[in-house]
């Protein structure tokens, strides 16, 4: 690890006064650190600031999640929480894991792929050339909209709050209120994580509360293992038929995927209806070898099971 400047303001004045990078959690952080994928200059400890560290409150109907609150904690909220986004923080790594590492930590998580992760392989992931992957180790990696870099978003809260369409409160002059979902864009545009000030909250409007929300996951292992492919959905219900629909998945791209196809032929439907609308999705998968079949197959397996779930849970809402 490099040398740097360290700082651990004692509130938020302090904090954006400091400039650098800063820490919540620091699973992530760190552990590119150690690596030598990063280097920082500035260390900025934020951990500690309570205001960061809220539990979700709801505020003239949207829920408010602080940034910086630990997915142990953000598991005590209870029925505030949309099913969605408790059942995604519960299967997060282990135990030990949940209790340090950060709701905005897990959103913005380094992209994943064991080529980009080796501090002594050069790609296109990290400033170099080519992709070894595609010649190499890549059957868990980027089965829709592969670009030339087949790394993955591995964040399993990322599909959940994008499907609830969650905004980034940050602070940066003035406040500022960004998309979740033009935030990954923005990283896809970029080639790299868009430059983010201090981040307060995590939101959720009030219309996201409304139905039901589910995520399913399948990983190799049952604890701190990588997810092969989750899903997460957002179902409004009108009697028993779909008003609204939300679907999107994660570890199967760059970015998380939103399945607009899905969605638009899930309006109006029973869920007796929504193997036929999965069709639809199996269609856009690019597999860049047989290898990844199994990928495709797990990841349809997810979206099946997050549509069903999100379904029961929106029937109990009513």
């Amino acid at each position: 690890m490099k040398a740097f400047e360290y700082a651990r303001p004692q509130n938020l004045s302090q904090a954006l006064e400091q400039g650098g990078t800063f820490k919540a959690g620091g699973v992530d952080l760190l552990s590119r650190m150690k690596r030598g994928t990063l280097s920082v200059k500035k260390l900025v400890d934020i951990s500690a600031l309570q205001d960061l560290r809220f539990a979700p409150v709801l505020k003239k109907g949207e829920l408010w999640i602080g940034a910086g609150l630990p997915l142990a904690r953000l598991l005590e909220a209870g029925p505030l929480l949309p099913q969605g986004i408790r059942q995604a923080a519960a299967g997060t790594a282990t135990p030990q894991i949940r209790n340090q590492a950060s709701l905005v930590g897990n959103l913005l998580q380094e992209k994943r792929c064991l080529y980009l992760l080796d501090p002594e392989i050069s790609c296109l992931g990290n400033g170099g050339k080519g992709c070894p992957a595609r010649d190499g180790h890549h059957a868990e990696l980027a089965i829709l909209e592969p670009s030339p870099c087949l790394a993955i978003q591995a964040s399993n809260l990322a599909p959940i709050l994008c499907a609830l369409d969650a905004r980034l409160f940050e602070f940066q002059g003035k406040d500022n209120l960004r998309s979740l979902r033009a935030f990954y864009q923005d990283w896809r545009k970029q080639g790299e994580r868009p430059k983010l000030p201090l981040t307060h909250s995590i939101r959720i409007p009030a219309a996201s509360l409304r139905g039901g929300s589910a995520h399913h996951e399948v990983r190799v292992k049952q604890s701190f293992d990588w997810a092969i492919a989750t899903a997460a959905a957002h179902l409004v219900l009108d009697g028993d038929r779909v008003a609204r629909a939300s679907l999107w998945l994660g570890s199967v791209s760059d970015i998380p995927y939103q399945a607009k196809k899905v969605e638009q032929a899930l309006q109006g439907k029973a869920p007796t209806d929504f193997k036929k609308a999965l069709a639809l999705l199996d269609s856009d998968f690019e597999l860049h070898s047989p290898q990844q079949d199994w990928k495709r197959k797990m990841a349809l397996l997810c979206a099946e099971k997050a549509l069903r779930k999100s379904y029961d849970n929106a029937k109990e809402q009513r």
